[in-house]
């Protein structure tokens, strides 16, 4: 019994895993399109309201997108739960609730690698 539920927990985590890189993906690439549609749109020399509408169906899927992506983060969370739920919290754990590791490969700036570097979102 053990032994399904392990095989059936992971075949859903690879599954679900794969999925949320693919949303992720998706995601960036929304992004990328618009970037695109606007340097090409000045690239060619063309009046601003060229592909207007174009740019802002695109511009609302990529919303949309980071919607999907919290939908998946909350999704995540809940499958955990679901582990622990039919017994299994003590096989898993990683990266799930508790803190990851440290990352040897963890972004870092000036030569002594010890001052960490900080990301900053822009509107």
């Amino acid at each position: 019994m053990l032994r399904e539920r392990r095989r059936a927990a992971d075949r859903v985590a690879n599954d679900f895993l794969e999925a949320e890189a693919a949303v992720d993906k998706a995601a960036m690439l929304t992004a990328s399109c618009m970037a695109t549609l606007m340097q090409q749109r000045v690239a060619a020399n063309l009046p601003l309201g060229t592909g207007a509408a174009a740019l802002q169906m695109v511009s609302q899927a990529s919303f949309e997108m980071v919607a999907v992506r919290q939908r998946f983060i909350e999704a995540h969370r809940a499958l955990v739960d679901v582990r622990t739920e039919i017994g299994l919290g003590q096989f898993y754990g990683y990266g799930d609730t508790a803190e990851c590791p440290p990352n040897e490969g963890a972004l870092r700036v000036g030569a002594d690698f010890d001052t960490p570097f900080h990301l900053a979102a822009v509107a």
